[in-house]
């Protein structure tokens, strides 16, 4: 099973001529702002924001001939799956793989810690627990009125 480099959400990944990697935005925190009122958004709001989930897998010698792909989901505060998910296949053929999945909207309506989860299948069959989790806590921030 080839080994996780690197999982992380963020703004946007850039790779350049020499197949640099470069993470702009890491998200670890999204602040929205919510009138003093308590009117907040829905729980099944989403934000119009553009980002990206990035996984870096590092190939082993007993990879070869073998086909791996990998499943992200996203996860709200109560532990209830959100729209927010991507399956892909890893590409071996060289000593690493990069995945992008680029994502549209962003969950906004649950305040908390949101978890995304990642898991890998052998030729079909998937791990039975994530390899690895990542959080990004949505922070409800009042608007005072002055």
């Amino acid at each position: 099973m080839p080994k996780l480099v690197l999982f992380a959400a963020c703004e946007r990944v850039l790779i350049d001529q020499q197949n640099m990697l470069s993470l702009v935005g890491v998200i670890q925190e999204l602040k929205v702002q919510v009138p003093e009122s308590g009117q907040v958004p829905s729980a099944t709001s989403s934000a119009p924001i553009k980002w990206d989930v990035i996984t870096q897998w590092a190939k082993l010698p007993d990879d070869t001939g073998k086909n791996f792909e990998q499943r992200i989901a996203m996860f709200n505060p109560a532990g209830q799956a959100t729209a927010v998910s991507a399956v892909a296949a890893l590409d071996l053929s060289g000593t690493y793989n990069r995945t992008i999945a680029t994502v549209l909207g962003f969950p906004i309506g649950t305040p908390g810690r949101h978890t995304i989860k990642l898991w890998l299948s052998e030729n079909g069959k998937e791990t039975e627990h994530p390899l690895a989790e990542y959080w990004i806590d949505i922070v409800f921030d009042v608007l005072r009125k002055q």
